[in-house]
């Protein structure tokens, strides 16, 4: 081996080591939880699922109603287009394009409008989730709880989840 190969693999086996025993030589504490379980976990959830459930299908209604009223002019452009005159044709043609970039304009729209409330009912679950993770930090000397999410493998040790859902529990909706 050279010694140049010799000199990056000694490099790489002291930060090796280094990464292994930092935490400890810091006093860092760091854990992890399933923020997913959380989530589907957390006081209210069932209520914004149930809210949600129902503003998608009114939205979608809505939608439905609006696409289907295009749908039957699209239709009965097609039978009589061949009897139109051109600047019939030109004009229906016209009409129907902004009917369908309006139905566009309106499926996006809802999606912003779902969005939006989604997120305004999901805030207050997430503060709650943060303030239990927060309390746990605080109260069991813990420098950082991260996401499951952010590791491929872990210590199951080190996973809180299921601390942190009996403290979401305990919470009132």
């Amino acid at each position: 081996m050279s010694s140049r190969y010799r000199v990056i693999a000694i490099a790489l086996a002291l930060v090796g080591t280094a990464v292994r025993t930092a935490p400890a030589q810091t006093g860092l504490k760091i854990v992890y939880v399933n923020t997913d379980a959380l989530m589907q976990a957390v006081p209210g959830r069932a209520h914004v699922d149930s809210v949600m459930a129902a503003a998608r299908a009114a939205a979608e209604a809505q939608f439905n109603t609006k696409q289907a009223a295009f749908q039957k002019d699209v239709d009965a452009y097609k039978q009589a287009q061949a009897t139109m005159p051109e600047a019939t044709k030109t004009k229906t043609t016209g009409r129907l394009q902004a009917e369908q970039d309006s139905l566009a304009t309106l499926n996006t729209q809802l999606q912003d409008k779902l969005q939006q409330q989604a997120q305004a009912l999901t805030d207050p679950l997430q503060q709650k989730v943060l303030k239990v993770l927060n309390d746990m930090r605080e109260e069991d000397g813990y420098s950082y709880i991260v996401s499951q999410a952010s590791f491929l493998v872990a210590d199951k040790n080190l996973d809180k989840t299921d601390e942190a859902l009996r403290r979401l529990k305990a919470l009132p909706p």
